[in-house]
C-alpha cells in the first residue's frame, strides 16, 4: 500500500519497475482514499520498484525510494 500523509493534492500513483537508474512505468493507479494498494504486475515482480505520486495534471510530487520488489 501506498500512502503520502496528509497530502490532498494526490490524484494517481504511477508504479516505475526495473534496474535502479533505469525504472519504466509499470502501471498507474488512482489513488483510493489514505491508503492505496496497488498489484504488483508481473513485469515488476523481481525487479526494483519505485511510486511516483502524481497530481491531477500528471505532475509528478514526489518519488519513493528505490526498493528490491
Amino acid at each position: 500500500a501506498v500512502s503520502w500523509n496528509g497530502a490532498t493534492d494526490v490524484v494517481r500513483w504511477r508504479l516505475l519497475a526495473g534496474e535502479p537508474g533505469h525504472l519504466r512505468v509499470a502501471g498507474t493507479f488512482a489513488r483510493g482514499g489514505f491508503e492505496t494498494v496497488i498489484p504488483l504486475p508481473a513485469q515488476a515482480r523481481g525487479r526494483h520498484i519505485a511510486v511516483e505520486a502524481l497530481d491531477g495534471a500528471g505532475g509528478v510530487l514526489g518519488v519513493s525510494a528505490t526498493i528490491a520488489s
